[in-house]
């Protein structure tokens, strides 16, 4: 009698998704970490400029961004958007690719154990072709995986997140509001979805404000509003379902972490060209802000709700009215360089650039409002070197010429942003109103000789691309790569084992030690 009636309690707990209410969401607003306990609701500070020193594990299904996460040689295409771990078979890892510039994302299984890689779906077989499906996290029901649709090609918003069932590939969208602003998060008991929207119907991705904490019910498909800011940007960072004490860090700390590999980025302006922060991201940077006060310098809106910055230039009269050219802030290679509508509240102009960081991982420098555009796509720029010039395209969105620039770890949301360490900056990371003058002088794309002891791969390659012929690298080869090139291999192409992949990251003015890889059988998609 008493393990039946354990039964029936563990039964009505799932069905009505009592499980769900023992957890706290962790959040931070204006300048603070917070926690909501959602059975009683009471809101604590958990400490002023603090962050949780582990925010992956305040997920429930964890997103990784970038290949050498996942931990596994994980063969991928062109550009890794984010992967998920199923909770249900423990060797399934599901990840979003997209295999060109010009189209969607794919959706794979990957199976640790077998190596198989499996297509679930490409571009034309979701709802809404053109638009990436990205995974998120998984259901109570093993054959349920959540998926988010963003227009990632184009406008960068968040369009939806749908329950898709993967016996049958059938696709049914969730009732979100249209204004929620950040990936949503999973309860422990996978019924409830948790994110952040904004208040104000007039919905704006670059300079609004999510000010509302939510919550939807899968089960019943309603939505709740959990906590209203007083006009703060609310950033939610994860779910603690065990109620321990968050072990927590500082910002500046945070800071350091991620300038150590991005401190060789410049200004985005060129040489001896004065500039000027208008607006900072949130959280913002760490210490007091700097800088003079004065008009050209010290206009500002809300600030952004995520690690993004304004800038101005101040080489032109009228100051925040003048247009000025704008250079890449790293050598890399342009990923897009699209015109959103005019009409819109957008990027207008933008320009993304791809960077090779290192290690397999890709970051990606943006470059929005541009008034026009100077490269093309899969162009290589070296640091310095134009990439447009400075505008107010983007509609509603834009205030003013200016600059709005961001580097992302991933092209797959807003939730990965970067702050990257700029060398011709006296405090490294911007602060709002900080003012100086750009040290970025142009310097031409390293090109890099690719080089085998037999094998078809024997000419030159500008850096930041990839190898576009099928053909084997055989046993015991070397290739040879220099700053900004991408490692990943071609569909068709194969490493065989005991080829040697040697990334030189010099020859544009930056020389640190060679690094070495050695390739294990890397395989294409089957």
């Amino acid at each position: 009698m008493k393990s039946l009636g354990l039964y029936f309690i563990s039964f009505f707990v799932a069905l009505f998704g009592i499980n769900n209410q023992t957890d706290e969401l962790i959040f931070f607003e204006q300048d603070q970490l917070k926690s909501i306990k959602l059975a009683s609701q009471t809101i604590s500070h958990l400490g002023n400029g603090s962050w949780p020193a582990d925010e992956n594990a305040l997920k429930t299904d964890r997103i990784v961004y970038s290949k050498p996460e996942l931990g596994v040689n994980l063969r991928t295409e062109v550009h890794f958007l984010q992967g998920v771990q199923s909770p249900h078979v423990a060797d399934d890892l599901y990840y979003s690719d997209i295999p060109g510039v010009h189209v969607a994302a794919k959706l794979y299984r990957f199976n640790k154990t077998t190596q198989a890689t499996q297509v679930i779906f490409i571009e034309n077989q979701v709802p809404n072709p053109g638009h990436s499906f990205l995974p998120i996290g998984f259901g109570t029901d093993p054959d349920i995986l959540f998926l988010q649709e963003m227009d990632i090609l184009t406008n960068e918003e968040y369009l939806g997140v749908w329950e898709y069932r993967l016996s049958t590939n059938n696709f049914q969208k969730l009732d979100l509001t249209d204004n929620y602003m950040c990936t949503p998060i999973l309860s422990s008991d996978r019924t409830k979805l948790y994110y952040t929207a904004a208040s104000d119907p007039n919905r704006n991705v670059i300079h609004g404000v999510a000010d509302l904490l939510m919550e939807f019910d899968i089960k019943t498909g309603t939505e709740k509003t959990l906590h209203q800011s007083s006009g703060a940007q609310i950033i939610l960072l994860g779910v603690n379902s065990t109620k321990q004490q968050i072990k927590t860090t500082t910002l500046d700390k945070i800071y350091t972490q991620q300038t150590k590999i991005a401190n060789d980025w410049k200004l985005p302006f060129t040489l001896d060209e004065d500039w000027c922060v208008t607006r900072d991201g949130s959280p913002r940077p760490p210490n007091p802000q700097t800088g003079q006060s004065s008009s050209s310098c010290g206009y500002s809106f809300n600030h952004h709700g995520y690690r993004a910055t304004d800038w101005s230039n101040l080489n032109f009269p009228g100051s925040n009215n003048g247009q000025g050219p704008i250079v890449a802030a790293r050598q890399g290679v342009v990923v897009s360089n699209y015109d959103l509508s005019p009409g819109s509240c957008g990027y207008g102009n933008l320009v993304r650039v791809s960077h090779d960081m290192g290690g397999g991982v890709t970051w990606y420098s943006y470059y929005a409002h541009l008034a026009s555009v100077s490269v093309s796509i899969n162009q290589c720029v070296g640091q310095g070197e134009g990439v447009g010039v400075e505008g107010g395209t983007g509609g509603t969105c834009s205030y003013g010429v200016h600059l709005h620039f961001e580097v992302r770890q991933s092209l797959s949301g807003s939730g990965q942003q970067q702050w990257v360490a700029f060398t011709d900056m006296n405090s490294g990371y911007p602060r709002q109103r900080d003012h100086g003058t750009s040290a970025n002088a142009p310097t031409s794309c390293c090109a890099l000789n690719v080089t085998t002891s037999t094998g078809n791969v024997t000419s030159d390659v500008t850096a930041g691309n990839s190898i576009t012929s099928a053909g084997t690298v055989p046993n015991g080869s070397n290739v040879e790569f220099s700053a900004g090139a991408f490692v990943d291999l071609i569909p068709g192409f194969e490493a065989q084992n005991g080829s040697i992949l040697d990334a030189y990251i010099g020859g544009c003015g930056v020389t640190p030690p060679q690094k070495t890889s050695v390739i294990q059988s890397e395989q294409p998609p089957k």
